[in-house]
């Protein structure tokens, strides 16, 4: 038959007619994920004089590991979002539309379409990964960091299996979940189980060890990370789970509405006239959608009235800061106060007046000549106050800062700072910054309706 001697091209194809146009379509999307990780990279590297420079520093070198390291993640995220887009032509819920189950009938043998479309799938998913990888390597070339090649492979297989373990996990769901929107709700679940798990065993410790990557036993070492194996024992479980239940599933002709598989033999199924029957409503489904929507909503407004609290922040004088409840928040850009407060950290200053009580030995913000300093009270002499800043710079004069001013001239005393309320800050200041915390928010805030109206269009289609 035409259909068994084309099944295999027909499942790299997923779902179009023109081999050439799903081809495109894979490799299209390959490159663009090395795109996305290429411009990660450039984001991140606005922001190294912060937090991120102590937490991550991994991912903010000139090197070929930064680059890599953002793209065996985020190839992960990209390929869940591709798989989930497509997971009606991808997975197994061709059986359930009973695709199968005529050619089950006319002695098709169901292991083999059901490894010829795990292959399929599977060669794709490596050929889009690998592109995508060899991508960003090229790019990388580009900027003319030193190319070191020895952590390029334990790098490669590591994303290599995140993705894959990502994909059986979803194919054994089309088998196993009765609805596809389930499925997808099973796969966000697992995919931030899979990050969970990563940091409880370890795993992203051996990960950012450039000296420890440059082995590939590092990845495979129980002694390091049982991430590895973890994962070679859930994908066997998987795969097997996968074949099983596509073999006994693709026997059957799976009844349209319920969507569970063969009835038990004796099974009676009765279907109410429309004069009979009353309106079903989804109350499950509509306290979800709810739920949804409500959380969206928040999650929006929350992201504008933050881009609006950083607009304010940016456009406050010396004198006429934004305050907050008392608190005048300030973006320290500075070295002065290092280690106390960090270059662009938030730091958070209470404001007083003359009669707050000050002390040695605290921060405090004052205005003199027109400029606003902080600086570490030294001595108190009446209306007189002594400060000076914490740090010097290499080949600076000590106490060149040092300097008295009067006590009405202070009007903060430092409270505390939020290194990553900072970055986010700095963050939100750029392009991609400004399109995620207001452009997005706001076009998914007041056109919400038409989006969904539209998947729901397209759903149905």
């Amino acid at each position: 038959m035409i259909y068994k001697t084309t099944f295999f091209r027909k499942q790299l194809r997923q779902a179009y007619a023109d081999g050439r146009t799903g081809i495109r379509r894979q490799g299209g999307f390959a490159l663009f994920s090395g795109l996305v990780s290429f411009a990660v990279y450039f984001v991140l590297q606005t922001l190294r004089r912060s937090v991120l420079a102590d937490a991550v520093p991994h991912i903010l070198q000139k090197s070929y590991f930064s680059t890599v390291f953002l793209y065996i993640h985020l190839s992960v995220a990209l390929m869940t979002a591709y798989f989930l887009l497509y997971f009606e032509h991808i997975f197994f819920t061709d059986i359930r539309r009973n695709i199968w189950y005529m050619l089950i009938q006319l002695g098709h043998s169901p292991l083999k379409l059901t490894f010829q479309k795990m292959l399929a799938w599977l060669s794709s998913t490596a050929a889009m990964y690998t592109l995508g990888f060899v991508f960003v390597v090229l790019l990388t070339g580009l900027l003319r960091f030193t190319f070191v090649p020895a952590y390029l492979p334990g790098l490669y297989l590591s994303g290599l299996a995140d993705v894959i373990l990502m994909g059986a996990l979803m194919m054994t769901l089309s088998l196993t979940v009765s609805t596809t929107a389930g499925a997808r709700g099973y796969t966000l679940l697992f995919f931030a189980a899979l990050y969970g798990l990563k940091a409880v065993t370890g795993f992203y410790t051996v990960l950012s060890n450039r000296a420890a990557m440059q082995n590939l036993q590092s990845i495979f070492d129980p002694s390091r990370s049982v991430y590895m194996l973890l994962c070679a024992v859930l994908l066997i479980f998987l795969a097997f789970t996968g074949v099983i239940s596509a073999r006994r599933l693709s026997q059957y002709y799976v009844t349209p509405g319920h969507g569970y598989g063969p009835l038990p033999p004796d099974t009676r199924i009765i279907i109410p006239s429309q004069s009979t029957a009353a309106p079903a409503r989804p109350r499950r489904g509509l306290l979800l959608n709810a739920a949804i929507t409500a959380l969206l909503v928040i999650v929006m407004t929350a992201a504008l009235l933050f881009n609006v609290f950083v607009i304010l922040l940016a456009v406050s004088k010396p004198g006429q800061e934004l305050t907050v409840r008392g608190v005048i928040p300030y973006i320290f850009q500075s070295e002065t106060m290092q280690p106390e407060i960090e270059y662009n950290d938030l730091a958070c200053f209470q404001r007083i007046d003359r009669l707050q009580p000050l002390h040695v030995g605290d921060v405090v913000l004052f205005q003199s000549d027109g400029t606003v300093y902080v600086e570490r009270i030294l001595s108190i002499h009446g209306e007189l106050v002594t400060v000076d800043i914490d740090h010097y710079p290499p080949l600076a004069e000590t106490g060149a800062m040092r300097k008295t001013v009067l006590r009405k001239s202070i009007y903060g005393l430092y409270v505390g700072r939020s290194r990553w309320l900072g970055v986010l800050i700095l963050f939100s200041n750029t392009i991609i910054g400004r399109i995620v915390f207001l452009l997005l928010p706001a076009v998914l805030l007041f056109y919400r309706r038409q989006i969904l109206a539209y998947l729901r269009k397209r759903r149905k289609v």
